[in-house]
């Protein structure tokens, strides 16, 4: 490893890609030591290679040992991926890099790209400026100020090409085999890989890395009841499995599930026992969430045949699942101090709103619709009562995230999921503002709740170009639908917490209503439950891979199509 503390300097390679390229395999780590790493096509010979030339230069590939070491501390205390995705068990991870650090020996190539990923994701959630780390209200936040200002100063390239080169040397190693032998660091590595690329915007290069660790979790049998595995082995591998099956569900809006039922091995316990503390209680009712959204994506937005029933069936699960949600792991119960727990609890509050808003925005579109014929009296009630509990939806979850606004810094939304969910609902408020006032009643301060929504992403914009593009992309609907835009230019810009912060401290503290709640109400009888959607729920929203390629013109034909009067 590059312990003496200068940076290493790419553009001057001692060994050129040429001279790398006609070298015979065996004999790459006999060349002379080079300054710099090797080019990222010639990586499997030197990782072959167990003697100290060919350590020597799998540790030059990396920064010197002050930067590893804060960013491995940074991702297993702060980068908020170890509590939500339990992928890596740290007792393991820190022996194997221990001996990676101290030189004795190499360990295999899998846990060389697995550090590397650990080191690029890492970089993806560190706060990049101390006006980022100023909003966080913890302890640290002098301290870890002052070490980000100083951290990077004996890397003269900066962290956007440290981050790059970790994920390219990552790459060459995990995608260019097309036959590779499978490993649980393999395995764990192609899932941060995952979600890597997911932050990233590129959401066809994360299925495919998801997909491909879970054909190599297949052929480690890790979807079986294990066998020949110690305890604590069994206990990582299962913890690995569900994890791989959370990730294929969770992206199932856009890919078909690479993970079906009747390959799996039995559902995390409650308490998995042995002494690798697991968190076991979050991990297992993410489990339970991730089959419903699986179930909700999979039957009823592909296109599959789905009733009205169909619907309250669903949006009775979402109420099972939140009314299941242990005390303990309720956000009003949390103490600020304790932000693994802080984080978990903000994450199962805000995903049953999200897939409500997900599964009844399409009657927002009814009311734009031409084809008025087959409506009944019990659907047109349907679609006011999804229409009503939609917007409430939106603004439930908008007040999540704006009253926790302070308890993270802004890293912490940086995942892809949350800057979705934001788009989403911001999506869906726009679609509403357009709807006449006399359909219902709750559209009557829709711009304040769009503005809070696209204030949050410019907000986390600071660390995500992700959200700047769905920023982005909520000013074109905003212009759209001739509402005030909230101008990037002012995302630096103090938010005002006072309106917004009274409506959203109510908007929680008010009793959350149902569709069926409300139909109870207004429709009786339930025939017309058994009778097939209107066509509105076949249509496709655009979403996060609308925003993530960067096209405003799809975005402009659905709000052309769809939400003109």
């Amino acid at each position: 490893m590059n312990t003496s503390g200068q940076p290493i300097d790419f553009d001057n390679a001692s060994t050129s890609r040429q001279a790398a390229e006609e070298a015979v395999p065996d004999q790459l780590s006999q060349q002379n030591s080079p300054k710099l790493p090797l080019p990222l096509t010639s990586h499997g010979p030197v990782l072959s290679s167990y003697d100290q030339q060919g350590l020597a230069d799998l540790q030059n590939h990396f920064p010197n040992h002050t930067i590893t070491s804060r960013l491995l501390a940074h991702f297993f205390a702060e980068s908020t991926v170890p509590w939500l995705w339990d992928v890596i068990d740290k007792p393991m991870f820190d022996n194997c890099y221990y001996t990676f650090s101290m030189g004795h020996c190499a360990p295999s190539m899998d846990f060389i790209a697995l550090l590397a990923m650990v080191c690029a994701i890492s970089l993806q959630f560190l706060p990049e400026t101390p006006a980022n780390v100023s909003y966080t209200a913890r302890n640290l936040e002098h301290t870890y100020t002052s070490k980000q200002s100083t951290l990077f100063t004996d890397y003269q390239h900066g962290r956007g090409v440290l981050k790059e080169r970790m994920y390219d040397f990552s790459c060459s190693i995990l995608l260019h085999n097309p036959t590779p032998v499978p490993s649980l660091e393999r395995i764990q590595a192609l899932i941060l890989l995952s979600l890597f690329q997911l932050n990233e915007g590129n959401v066809s290069g994360s299925c495919n890395s998801s997909a491909a660790a879970i054909r190599l979790a297949h052929s480690l049998r890790m979807n079986r009841c294990a066998t020949g595995l110690s305890e604590a082995e069994a206990d990582i591998h299962q913890r690995v499995w569900w994890t791989l099956f959370n990730v294929d569900r969770f992206h199932c809006d856009v890919e078909i599930p690479n993970v079906y039922l009747t390959a799996l091995s039995p559902r995390l316990r409650p308490d998995t026992g042995g002494s690798f503390p697991t968190e076991p209680t979050f991990h297992a009712l993410q489990n339970h969430w991730a089959r419903l959204v699986g179930d909700v994506w999979s039957r009823y937005l592909f296109h599959h045949a789905s009733s009205y029933r169909y619907i309250l069936d669903i949006e009775c699960q979402i109420e099972t699942f939140e009314s299941n949600i242990p005390p303990s792991m309720r956000s009003t119960s949390i103490s600020s101090n304790s932000m693994y727990a802080l984080v978990q609890s903000h994450v199962l509050a805000v995903q049953p709103h999200h897939l409500r808003i997900l599964l009844l925005r399409p009657s927002l579109l009814k009311f734009f619709s031409t084809n008025r014929q087959l409506v009944t009296e019990p659907t047109e009630a349907f679609h006011q009562c999804a229409a009503q509990i939609c917007i409430s939806s939106c603004k439930r979850l908008l007040a999540f995230y704006y009253t926790r606004r302070n308890d993270f810094n802004s890293c912490v939304h940086h995942w892809a999921s949350s800057i979705s969910k934001l788009f989403d609902v911001s999506l869906s408020l726009i679609i509403a503002s357009l709807v006449p006032p006399r359909q219902f009643g709750l559209n009557d301060d829709l711009g304040t709740w769009i503005s809070m929504a696209h204030s949050l992403l410019c907000w986390t914009s600071a660390s995500s170009t992700l959200a700047l593009s769905a920023a982005r992309y909520v000013e074109v609907m905003q212009n759209y639908a001739r509402l005030s835009s909230h101008s990037l230019n002012n995302a630096s810009q103090p938010l005002d917490i006072g309106n917004w912060h009274n409506k959203a401290t109510h908007t929680l503290a008010e009793d959350a209503d149902s569709v069926a709640g409300l139909l109870n109400k207004r429709a009786k009888g339930q025939e017309w439950l058994s009778s097939e959607v209107d066509p509105v729920y076949e249509v496709q929203f655009p979403g996060f891979q609308a925003f993530c390629d960067g096209k405003t013109s799809i975005l402009e034909n659905f709000m052309e199509r769809y939400c003109s009067s």
